[in-house]
């Protein structure tokens, strides 16, 4: 993952002023990008047209840090990372934190069995299609799924962000991901490492490394506390 990904924890740029209106000269009419990461001469990662598609006529704001720092997103047509309007990275972190408690909880009473069940059932409702912090989808298995594909970054976020807080390894979190995707995402990758797209790999690391940070108060990494 690229060293200046660690800019949005600490960047003491200026807050974006921006509306679809204000940035729709973003786009020409082949519908072609230009990131304001352009303007610090860092060349945007391939993009799915279809993300551009989606985000222009779509509602979103940029994610805040605890500190009110915007986290860069080198897909997003706004330049930062987006999500649903009402949500809050601290409580995607405290809920991994909950989890966390619980696992360890049921581990200290030496039912192994039972703690891995709990971490993989509360990973599934948390993280899962149309889970609590899945802003990408919503809907069931059972009746299908209405997608919000302009959410899709901030949910790889929530990935790694969750599963970090709740006391995972990094190496741990991308195999439990890529297994999922093998099961039931269309874009997993069979010949990528863990068989991820590289761009949800890249996401996933970078809530991870937010949740290292300290930012959201744990920062330590490895077993559970």
């Amino acid at each position: 993952m690229p060293d200046d990904t660690t800019s949005e924890v600490g960047d003491d740029s200026p807050q974006p002023s921006w509306s679809v209106d204000s940035l729709g000269n973003r786009y020409d009419a082949m519908l072609s990008w230009s990131s304001s990461l352009d303007l610090l001469n860092r060349q945007p990662i391939v993009f799915d047209i279809g993300d551009l598609q989606e985000d222009r006529f779509k509602n979103g704001v940029a994610m805040q840090l605890p500190n009110g720092r915007l986290i860069e997103d080198p897909w997003s047509w706004t330049g930062y990372l987006m999500g649903p309007t009402g949500v809050d990275l601290a409580n995607v972190a405290k809920s991994g934190r909950i989890l966390g408690a619980a696992v360890t909880a049921v581990e200290a009473t030496g039912n192994s069995m039972l703690a891995q069940a709990t971490l993989y059932a509360g990973l599934g409702l948390s993280l899962g299609h149309a889970g609590f912090f899945d802003y990408q989808r919503e809907g069931s298995y059972l009746f299908g799924y209405t997608q919000h594909r302009q959410f899709r970054d901030i949910s790889n976020v929530n990935v790694g962000l969750f599963a970090q807080q709740a006391g995972l390894p990094i190496e741990e979190i991308l195999e439990i991901a890529g297994q999922f995707a093998s099961l039931r995402s269309s874009n997993a990758m069979p010949n990528k490492p863990y068989s991820l797209d590289p761009r949800n790999t890249y996401l996933i690391e970078l809530g991870y490394r937010l949740g290292s940070s300290g930012i959201f108060e744990r920062s330590e990494q490895g077993p559970r506390p």
